[in-house]
């Protein structure tokens, strides 16, 4: 029997844009740019700041009031995770926190 494939789910959407991002792991700013492959379920990112953290989101509209989870990992090992909301304009606004208890707020725009 041949091996099957889970199936995928292409991403929509293959773009650079601007995150205004509030952490102290990525550097001294709060808007950085950032590589983001996205569908309408998930997406992943890039966040090229001091040092290039890699992000993950899901959404989940069963998590109500909250529509989804999000995670960023970065090379010295911080990590940080927490919920989003999406604006009328379909754009993520999210918050969370590190590992240390730092919050961490961003926005990242996500819609056409």
């Amino acid at each position: 029997m041949a091996e099957q494939t889970p199936p995928s789910r292409p991403y929509t959407q293959n773009k650079t844009v601007k995150i205004d991002l509030n952490w102290s792991r990525i550097g001294p700013f709060s808007r950085y740019d950032t590589w983001l492959r996205s569908s309408v379920f998930e997406g992943r990112f890039d966040v090229y700041g001091a040092q290039t953290c890699v992000g993950k989101f899901v959404r989940n509209d069963g998590m109500l009031p909250a529509n989804g989870w999000w995670e960023i990992a970065c090379p010295d090992n911080s990590f940080a995770g927490g919920t989003f909301r999406l604006t009328q304009e379909g754009n993520i606004n999210a918050t969370g926190a590190d590992v240390t208890g730092e919050q961490v707020t961003f926005d990242l725009p996500i819609s056409n």
